[in-house]
């Protein structure tokens, strides 16, 4: 019985362009040389009759094996899993741009057999997904929490049907609202009202966006609009503070009958 210790070796290059100029900033050189072996449990290898061979042979090898490199600049993350094969390992390869500014990864081909390569920007590391649930609805809101000054502020919305029967549904339009304290637009949506024949799993999809034009930290918010099941208004979440003493009888139910997020901090640089 053994198990194999695997030296793994991953030498690349990456050329830091400035997005503007598309000059060379600096060149990033790495090897990563080393990988850590994770204490998951043990797997048989498939028999191998060693015959003449000098290759050392083990019966059981690490299930999975995790590593990675960094710098100022770039972390590159591999893991590896072993195939249904017993025999090879599947590498999946995470390289992390940790600046502002656009990489481009230069690998001898050897390398970038069979590599997925995943390309994250800031903006990307800073991306957050927050949902909240009512009834049988789920609101999900994904949304950066870190942007620029002078950008564009890109949001998206997904309300699900998690229910187990076809239903009737009746909502506004467009049925997720945003609202975004750091930009001076405002939405004027009109309460259009939509019927459908709703089945389980099915979801809407709203994207939206702003232009920043204030720093600091600015708030995000998010609401369906009014939800009715079978002609009878569905027991929202998260209203409490858009409820007013005027609101009585049948707007009160309506503001009641949203699915409303907590605001989401974004902060602007």
């Amino acid at each position: 019985m053994g198990v194999i210790i695997v030296i793994v070796s991953l030498t690349g290059c990456t050329s830091l362009q400035d997005n503007n100029k598309g000059s060379d900033l600096n060149t990033y050189e790495g090897t990563l040389t080393r990988v850590k072996v994770t204490k998951e449990e043990l797997i048989d290898t498939t028999h191998i009759e060693k015959g003449n061979s000098e290759e050392i042979i083990v019966e059981k090898v690490p299930s999975q094996l995790k590593g990675y490199i960094e710098d100022e600049v770039l972390k590159v993350s591999i893991l590896a899993e072993i195939d249904a094969d017993k025999m090879n390992y599947k590498t999946n390869n995470v390289f992390s741009n940790k600046t502002d500014k656009s990489l481009d990864l230069v690998f001898d081909d050897n390398i970038t057999k069979d590599l997925q390569i995943q390309l994250q920007t800031e903006e990307a590391r800073n991306m957050v997904t927050r949902s909240v649930k009512a009834s049988d609805f789920v609101l999900e809101v994904t949304t950066p929490t870190v942007i620029k000054y002078g950008g564009t502020l890109q949001v998206k919305g997904v309300l699900k049907y998690i229910g187990n029967e076809t239903i009737k549904f009746s909502h506004g339009g467009p049925i997720i609202r945003f609202s975004f304290t750091g930009s001076n637009e405002s939405c004027a949506y009109k309460d259009i009202g939509y019927v459908t024949e709703l089945v389980p799993g099915q979801m809407f999809e709203v994207v939206d966006e702003f232009k920043v034009i204030k720093t600091g930290k600015q708030k995000l918010t998010v609401r369906t609009t009014t939800l009715d099941v079978n002609d009878a208004l569905i027991e929202g979440v998260g209203n409490e503070t858009y409820l007013t003493e005027k609101m009585v009888g049948r707007n009160l139910e309506f503001e009641k009958s949203r699915l409303s997020m907590f605001p989401i901090e974004i902060r602007v640089n």
